[in-house]
């Protein structure tokens, strides 16, 4: 009999357990819906040094809840080569500014943007990443122009890139290219 009533229990508990659940998940999802997963890597070199031992690597993990004004930004951040921050430093939160879908989130737009540490011989730099969206690689093509903060962004080839197509927009300003990005197409 204490069998049965301890199969019994056991049987509500899972009951319940999976009722719960099943209410989690489809709260979740409905929430879930308005955020976005970004991924973004990326690799410095800088124009004086070797590239095999001065080259730093990075892959940035973004959820953007969406909002009107744009929306929030939660990030992690790993980095390969040339220094690395503390773990404090590899996570954050900042603000997404809502642009024209054609949005390249600078990196004076929010100072809790990631910032990645590049060591050399001489010194340790800490350097700001932009956070990159463009909300359609469909909507842009070749020669599409825009300017946004102090740099120019023009998409000059589409490529290919182990089987995928992407854009290749440079970012740049009267000096020269100070950016080079590469948008799925």
């Amino acid at each position: 009999m204490v069998f049965s009533r301890n199969r019994l229990f056991s049987l509500a508990v899972s009951t319940l357990l999976v009722c719960t659940l099943t209410m989690s998940i489809a709260l979740s999802d409905q929430t879930l819906l308005a955020a976005e997963l970004l991924v973004y890597q990326g690799r410095m070199v800088p124009d004086d040094g070797d590239a095999r031992t001065s080259t730093k690597e990075f892959k940035i993990t973004v959820l953007r809840e969406r909002a009107d004004d744009g929306g929030v930004l939660h990030w992690t951040i790993r980095e390969n080569g040339r220094g690395e921050l503390s773990w404090i430093a590899q996570f954050g939160v900042s603000k997404w500014i809502d642009g024209n879908g054609i949005n390249l989130q600078s990196s004076r737009t929010s100072l809790a943007n990631p910032l990645i540490l590049f060591n050399s011989e001489n010194h340790s730099s800490l350097i700001p990443l932009a956070l990159f969206q463009i909300a359609d690689g469909g909507k842009i093509n070749m020669d599409t122009v825009w300017k946004q903060g102090a740099l120019s962004y023009r998409v000059i080839e589409r490529e290919q890139v182990n089987g995928k197509y992407f854009w290749r927009v440079l970012g740049f300003n009267s000096f020269g290219t100070k950016r080079t990005v590469w948008v799925s197409a």
